[in-house]
């Protein structure tokens, strides 16, 4: 379910009230809508360096929960942090999970990521801990600058990628999609 939390929003997938359709679609209008899922949108802000160590960031330095170890690569070099979710925050989409904290982590490798779940997080500050050598110039971020992060809940479409769009729109739709 990270794909729903990370995807890029185009202006024909995402819907909040109404599904945006190009006119030529119109009259397919119920069979999309049959494909149509929650998801939640999730939109940068202005640099925040001020976050509570529980808030949801995009780069910074990453807040580790009680006294967690800086997680590593299989070479033992330091992961990069990427981002931070605080579910408790997000809107109820279904069985995704309503409470928790989300860390992501990069390493120069493909197989070097790892997603941190923490199912219950506090919000005493003196729970968390932000390691001095957590900076890097070299990461995918500059892990000086910090961004919070607002949530939207939306609603996307089954793009023609997806392994169930023929069984679902395909046979209906002729749009030349595939």
């Amino acid at each position: 379910m990270v794909q729903l939390l990370l995807s890029v929003s185009r202006k024909s997938r995402y819907i909040s009230n109404m599904i945006e359709l190009p006119d030529r679609l119109e009259s397919y209008r119920p069979v999309f809508e049959l494909t149509s899922r929650p998801a939640i949108q999730l939109k940068p802000q202005e640099a925040a360096p001020d976050l509570a160590p529980w808030e949801s960031r995009i780069g910074g330095r990453p807040p580790l929960f009680q006294g967690a170890a800086w997680p590593v690569a299989a070479d033992d070099s330091l992961l990069y942090f990427l981002a931070q979710l605080n579910l408790g925050l997000f809107p109820s989409i279904g069985s995704f999970p309503e409470q928790g904290c989300l860390q992501f982590f990069v390493g120069a490798k493909k197989e070097d990521t790892m997603v941190r779940y923490w199912a219950e997080i506090s919000q005493d500050t003196s729970d968390w801990s932000v390691p001095e050598h957590a900076i890097s110039a070299n990461g995918p971020l500059n892990n000086e600058q910090v961004y919070s992060l607002d949530y939207t809940l939306v609603r996307e479409l089954m793009p023609h990628s997806d392994y169930r769009f023929k069984e679902h729109i395909g046979t209906q739709l002729k749009l030349g999609l595939e």
